[in-house]
């Protein structure tokens, strides 16, 4: 079987939501076919989830409880405002022609809600392909 899932990185359900999938799919024959989806892209404003009480509420009553309950480490990216993904959805493309491209995502969702790292920064993103022993 073949799941085909739509996510940004920048989408932190997306980030529990992999994690979950991930486990539920431990045990069985399952493929999964990850695709991008930027949910905002310039010239649309980027999001600042540090201004924003609403997000920053979400965060902590609903988003971290969640992550807490998967045994997901997971921190707000005190990154600010977030990034938009397209280079390092250019990147996921370079990994998966090397065969790595869901190490890539999980790594790149890694890097930005574990590490708190800008992955709209091109030596953040060459930082990931380094560490996948690809050519950043």
């Amino acid at each position: 079987m073949k799941i085909s899932v739509y996510s940004d990185f920048v989408c932190p359900f997306c980030y529990v939501g992999l994690y979950s999938l991930s486990q539920a799919m431990a045990d069985l024959d399952v493929e999964l076919d990850f695709h991008p989806y930027e949910l905002r892209r310039f010239p649309t404003p980027k999001v600042d989830p540090m201004h924003d009480e609403k997000r920053l509420k979400r965060f902590d009553e609903v988003l971290k409880p969640m992550a807490e309950s998967l045994g997901v480490a997971m921190n707000l990216p005190m990154i600010s405002p977030h990034p938009y993904t397209t280079d390092a959805f250019q990147g996921y493309y370079f990994a998966k022609q090397a065969g790595k491209g869901l190490d890539y995502v999980k790594l790149t969702f890694d890097v930005f809600y574990q590490q708190q790292k800008d992955i709209g920064n091109p030596v953040v993103l060459r930082e990931i392909m380094d560490q996948l022993g690809l050519d950043g």
